[in-house]
């Protein structure tokens, strides 16, 4: 038999476990737009529906707006490219990646269909009698009611990239040029081949076809069978058309917008951005343009364009933490700061070189970038800037307690313990340098072609060790025992002492440009949005990132991520905090003695809650009980509501009422998150009690303001731990 001491060891380390398992954050799992926004995947389409606009893009990004000026995701259950979308006067189609179908009713609630195809679909269309999508490999479905799909055979293997309607004749146009038509959009012919460009989209005003593609081409038709060339005016390569009541629109790279009256003679209309754009829907005002980086312009007329979405699309590269305020570094020597990650204040930019990296060392800012760059700052809104002695670029820093260390291009090494006077050292590589860390009593430097090299703590040293790996290697992070690297096609090495290097399998073959360790995990980012993470360095996990912008840096600041990137990319991710506080209140104007239970859900939090439900435990069984929620939906079973309110954002709030009978009611109401961690348990449920009167007091109303429903379980976790270590002591 175990002593006493061994029994009660277990429940204080069984306690401690629990408690660790309840701390330990979740942030890192869910991750949510800070700019652009109202998101920043690149935007393929948008349609105009009865009271609604629908945009849909990258990673399964699908906007819907009532007025085309305030935007909000939608919730789609797939990160596959969304192509295209359209409208029948009923419902909502949208097309993607892998024959992806959705259809909804209202542009909020979406099903995913069968299609038929597992080709990708780019352009769907609503002809008045059916819908017809095509795409990769010359894939062509139709469907009366967007629920069940046909497959068609349109007789090529090229891409189709849209189609469009006269009236009489469905026209589809394509890869190198291809133009395809149909009467009834199942027996198609091909039409005598005009170009050899792509061909993006077409559009039709019920007397000609017009389409265009790629370098400016514009091609017209009066029959969809025989086409001519039509000057455009551009160079530029158009990524869409579109007629509507006596007036073309066409969009493109580069921000380009043109307009025409007749098809024949078009202008350029100035834009206030330099995306490219993919798509315009301008059947009723405003006129909503979108494009890449998540770009939303609108116009009253189609003359004079505002942007709706955020204007910083620059690169941003870094991102570090000092305590109070997150600041940013990108092109154009960029810097942004934020006190939360989300409001966001320009404090420089716009100058010729780019900042690549920027670190925190307890009393100042240091950034370095291209030409030899070299800033400084104690706040990140006054930088100064220094002469690092080289036009080298400088891309990566680290600090040891009394020295900084930064690495670039020529085989550059520069120290300095103030960071104002700077010295340059020899590295002993014929390789550029990419990133640096300080771990346990060295320096490492990695780079091209594999590069790892060691240095001593002055900085002035520096020997080359044995790589296992050829690839380039963007950033290095020490734990306190072990060494991470990573760089190109997914390498990940791992080193104990800095000397003996190891690889390992990060499950995947995007390139991972930074890595940081938080305290409880290795988490690094990188190309096209991929998001790894690993609490040993070996065993890695991936993350869904909800884009495919690349991401080139990555902070934790003890509550949440943030991580930078291509187009203007700032994600954050952390913890929700769900917060439930109600009232009771005798339902005004009612004979039947009936109380009205309301309760405001908001989220508190660094991070948003998905799948956020509501449970009404109640004592009473009267048929009578209602609910309704400001959003999603209530239901009501023989002793629960259960209110199912979807997603609720960083500072959001949503409402639930509940008219419940007034004679002995009570009732107990939690709030929940089904797919992230509630950092406070505490504040999750309320016990409301009615009195039996249908007229409260002040006192009762205040009474029944909500009370927390006794400890959480966190609470008693914290008590048996407490107790049980002192039953050891």
């Amino acid at each position: 038999m175990q002593p006493l001491f061994c029994h009660t060891l277990q429940l204080v380390t069984f306690a401690l476990l629990c408690l660790f398992s309840l701390a330990t954050p979740a942030a890192g799992d869910t991750w949510e737009w800070s700019n652009p926004l109202p998101q920043g995947n690149p935007l393929q389409s948008v349609a105009r529906g009865t009271d609604a606009y629908v945009a849909t893009g990258a990673d399964g990004t699908l906007l819907i707006s009532r007025d085309g000026k305030d935007w909000h995701q939608a919730a789609t259950a797939t990160q596959h490219l969304l192509y295209s979308s359209c409208w029948n006067g009923q419902r909502y189609v949208v097309v993607g990646e892998a024959g992806t179908v959705l259809t909804s009713l209202n542009g909020r609630d979406w099903i995913r269909q069968t299609s038929t195809t597992d080709k990708s679909l780019t352009a769907v269309l609503w002809n008045g009698t059916k819908f017809i999508a095509v795409g990769d490999k010359g894939a062509v479905i139709t469907s009366l009611d967007g629920h069940k799909w046909y497959r068609q055979q349109s007789g090529t293997e090229s891409i189709l990239y849209d189609v469009a309607w006269n009236g009489d004749l469905f026209v589809a146009v394509g890869m190198f040029g291809t133009t395809l038509f149909s009467d009834d959009g199942r027996q198609w012919q091909r039409s005598t081949r005009k170009t050899s460009r792509n061909l993006y989209s077409v559009t039709s005003d019920g007397r000609r076809f017009i389409a265009v593609g790629e370098g400016g081409t514009m091609l017209g038709s009066g029959n969809g069978r025989l086409w001519g060339p039509l000057q455009s005016g551009v160079n530029t390569t158009l990524n869409g058309i579109r007629w509507h009541k006596g007036r073309f629109f066409a969009v493109g790279d580069d921000g380009l917008v043109l307009k025409s009256d007749d098809g024949r003679n078009w202008s350029v209309v100035s834009a206030p951005t330099t995306e490219d754009l993919n798509d315009i829907t301008f059947e009723s005002r405003p006129y909503v343009a979108v494009g890449n980086a998540g770009t939303l312009l609108v116009s009253e007329d189609g003359e004079q364009w505002r942007q709706q979405s955020s204007e910083l699309t620059l690169w941003l590269n870094s991102v570090a933490w000092n305590g109070q305020t997150f600041t940013v570094i990108g092109d154009q020597q960029t810097i942004l700061t934020s006190p939360d990650g989300h409001q966001w204040t320009p404090r420089l930019g716009k100058r010729k070189n780019w900042l690549g990296k920027v670190l925190w060392n307890g009393q100042q800012y240091l950034a370095v970038g291209g030409g030899g760059t070299i800033l400084t700052s104690a706040d990140g809104i006054k930088w100064r800037t220094r002469n690092a002695g080289t036009k080298d670029a400088l891309i990566a820093s680290a600090w040891n307690g009394k020295l900084f260390v930064v690495v670039g291009d020529g085989y550059t090494i520069l120290t300095s313990s103030d960071g104002e006077n700077w010295q340059q050292h020899p590295s002993g590589s014929t390789d550029n340098l990419y990133g640096v860390a300080w771990g346990d009593d060295r320096f490492i430097a990695v780079g091209r072609n594999g590069t790892i090299l060691t240095g001593t703590a002055d900085g002035r040293h520096w020997q080359r060790q044995a790589s296992p790996t050829h690839e380039l290697l963007y950033s290095v992070a020490w734990n306190g025992s072990l060494y991470v690297a990573t760089g190109e096609k997914g390498t990940i090495l791992t080193s104990s002492d800095g000397v003996n290097w190891e690889t390992r399998d990060a499950g995947t073959t995007s390139w991972l440009s930074d890595i940081i360790w938080d305290g409880h995990r290795f988490v690094a980012v990188g190309e096209n949005g991929t998001i790894v993470t690993s609490r040993d360095g070996r065993q890695w996990q991936s993350k869904a990132s909800g884009t495919t912008n690349s991401l080139y840096g990555v902070i934790w600041n003890g509550r949440q991520y943030v991580s930078v990137g291509r187009s203007g990319t700032i994600l954050t991710s952390g913890d929700p905090d769900l917060r439930i506080s109600g009232r009771i209140k005798p339902n005004a104007g009612n004979e039947q003695r009936q109380f009205v239970q309301e309760y405001q859900i908001s989220n508190d939090g660094s991070g948003r809650a998905d799948d956020v439900i509501v449970s009404y435990d109640r004592t009473a069984t009267d048929s009578s009980i209602t609910s309704h929620s400001s959003q999603g939906s209530c239901r009501k079973t023989d002793s629960q509501v259960i209110c199912r309110l979807g997603t609720l954002l960083r500072g959001a709030e949503a409402s639930v009422a509940i008219t419940t009978p007034a004679s002995g009611t009570t009732g107990t109401i939690t709030v929940s998150t089904a797919r992230q961690q509630d950092i406070n348990s505490a504040n999750n449920r309320l016990i409301l009690l009615a009195a039996a009167d249908e007229t409260l007091t002040e006192t009762d109303r205040r009474q029944s303001e909500g009370r927390a429903a006794g400890p959480s379980a966190r609470d008693i976790l914290l008590l048996l731990g407490v107790l049980a270590l002192v039953m050891v002591l």
